[in-house]
């Protein structure tokens, strides 16, 4: 449970990132989702269940953080994160098809959710990309956090 309160503790602190500081830095247009970086960087590292987790959890707090429909960025987080891993199972597990994946992920989820110009759509999945790269990176050290805690233990087929 402790586990839980440290994903929702990090993706309240990226989504008030995403809608402060990233907003003057970017602009709102070019703005990169931060938590779907974040979620899908797990995806990056082989750990779907702490990505659905964090995605799950990520989508709720930015839906009720920015007044959004709740559960909606969280609906279209998930199923596109499962497209993502039934995507690398079948096809291949290699990292430049993740990074492939994840940016077609990012364009249709900026396309429908946040802006309907393709365009700018494009540049946040870029940017989203990036900044995913960045936490794949940086993530090693909370994956290995993860690894022994509850989370861990699921994702290893342990129940307590």
């Amino acid at each position: 449970m402790k586990k839980i309160g440290v994903l929702i503790f990090v993706n309240i602190l990226l989504v008030i990132l995403q809608n402060s500081f990233f907003n003057e830095l970017f602009s709102a247009k070019f703005n990169p989702n931060l938590v779907m970086a974040f979620g899908f960087a797990f995806l990056l590292m082989n750990d779907e269940e702490v990505g659905l987790s964090s995605l799950l959890i990520g989508g709720l707090v930015y839906d009720l953080l920015t007044f959004v429909t709740v559960g909606f960025s969280s609906f279209l987080f998930l199923i596109l994160f499962e497209l993502c891993v039934i995507a690398t199972h079948y096809f291949s597990k290699s990292l430049p098809f993740k990074f492939l994946l994840l940016f077609i992920s990012a364009t249709i989820y900026t396309f429908f959710a946040v802006s309907n110009s393709f365009g700018s759509a494009l540049v946040v999945a870029a940017l989203t990309l990036l900044t995913s790269i960045i936490f794949y990176l940086l993530d090693a050290n909370l994956l290995r956090y993860f690894s022994g805690t509850e989370l861990g233990l699921m994702r290893q087929g342990y129940r307590s």
